[in-house]
């Protein structure tokens, strides 16, 4: 896509995240606390760089920069400082709120498995699984197409974190807001005050406790745990663990059969007892990854992290990071939308099918096409249409 496509499209959506920031810029502000005490950030359609440090005294001062300034995207951190305006060694940290981050990157062990498109920038043509072009030959760049069916995998992950950190961790429900990202995942905000108070040392050791750092099947004794009963099934032979060798299988095989008719205690005692240690470490990490829930142990850890606001717009697809009442029923196409459905001509160098409030759109081929401003939206912040 050429330089004076790139900016109209820029000028398209500025357009569009305007009348969002003037219809919902309070409610992007009210859904923050102690704005005084936070560090703000953002990204602007004239500006290929990141702004940080910047400081709010109350709602209506962020609310007019919202409607000023018109931010592709914007953020603040999960820390309360004394000094947010300042460099990060003087900002003088006074807690921060304990995030999880589960992104659609860190669950390809789930399934999640992104349609990839290919852009030819030469030929302006896009392609699905087709590199070098097929036209001219030359290499294209990739771009992840986020599916319905990967999304419903990172909810599922989302659920799964929400069950442990209330049914093991004790935390309170109440304290718990869950949010759609705005593009490939969800976000969990834990605000308990003592929580707050979390340094990076003890925020390790609850991503450590999630990620299965350090599962040993040495310490595998409680039949009520999660790791043990996809133990159980690997030592009854329903279960493969991945990367096998044709020996490691025979090996497994042949003691499937051999603890065949035990009880589980001792089909699990055995089986750590007389696994080769080679392959017992395979059958290790097969257990902590189908047990393992994924977060991004970076946007948990790190005290100091931007994290996207509420209710504000993501600059590659044009959706709202949502705050989510019912997992269950949400629906990112639909209850993520933030931009109206005043209709705008495009042309769509290609999109696969995709389904925005209960309404199906394309695929698309080098089409020119009238589509609702949110639908619009999300196919030129993904690059693969143009301003007409």
């Amino acid at each position: 896509m050429g330089a004076d496509k790139t900016w109209a499209n820029r000028i398209i959506l500025r357009q569009l995240f305007k009348e969002h920031y003037f219809k919902d810029g309070r409610r992007v502000v009210e859904s923050i606390d102690d704005i005084p005490k936070r560090e703000f950030a953002y990204t602007a359609f004239d500006l290929d760089s990141i702004v940080r440090h910047k400081s709010f005294r109350g709602p209506k001062e962020l609310q007019d920069f919202l409607v000023k300034n018109i931010p592709s995207n914007f953020y603040h951190s999960s820390g309360f400082y004394l000094f947010p305006e300042r460099e990060m060694h003087q900002k003088e940290w006074m807690g921060a709120t304990l995030i999880f981050d589960l992104d659609a990157d860190h669950l390809h062990h789930r399934g999640v498995s992104p349609l990839i498109l290919n852009l030819c920038e030469e030929c302006d043509e896009i392609f699905e699984s087709q590199d070098p072009c097929p036209q001219c030959g030359k290499e294209t760049s990739k771009l992840d197409w986020i599916t319905e069916k990967d999304l419903g995998i990172v909810k599922a992950e989302t659920k799964r974190l929400l069950d442990i950190l209330e049914g093991r961790l004790g935390f309170e429900a109440s304290s718990m807001k869950a949010y759609f990202s705005g593009s490939r995942g969800y976000h969990i905000h834990v605000e308990d005050e003592e929580l707050k108070e979390l340094g990076q040392e003890e925020r390790n050791e609850i991503v450590d406790y999630l990620m299965m750092v350090g599962y040993s099947l040495r310490h595998e004794r409680d039949p009520k745990k999660g790791t043990f009963a996809h133990l159980l099934k690997v030592a009854r032979g329903e279960n493969v663990p991945n990367g096998l060798d044709k020996e490691e299988k025979k090996a497994l095989l042949r003691l499937t059969k051999k603890l065949a008719g035990l009880a589980p205690n001792e089909i699990v005692s055995s089986l750590n007892a007389e696994l080769p240690k080679a392959l017992a470490s395979k059958v290790e990490e097969y257990v902590r990854r189908a047990e393992m829930v994924g977060v991004d142990p970076v946007v948990t850890t790190d005290i100091h992290r931007l994290i996207r606001a509420p209710y504000s717009l993501h600059n590659k697809t044009g959706l709202t990071k949502q705050k989510v009442e019912d997992i269950d029923s949400f629906d990112p196409f639909a209850d993520a939308v933030g931009i109206s459905s005043e209709p705008i001509e495009i042309f769509v160098r290609y999109a696969p099918r995709m389904i925005f409030k209960s309404d199906e759109y394309g695929p698309y081929r080098a089409s020119r096409v009238r589509l609702p401003g949110y639908v619009a939206a999300y196919l030129l912040a993904r690059g693969v249409a143009y301003a007409e």
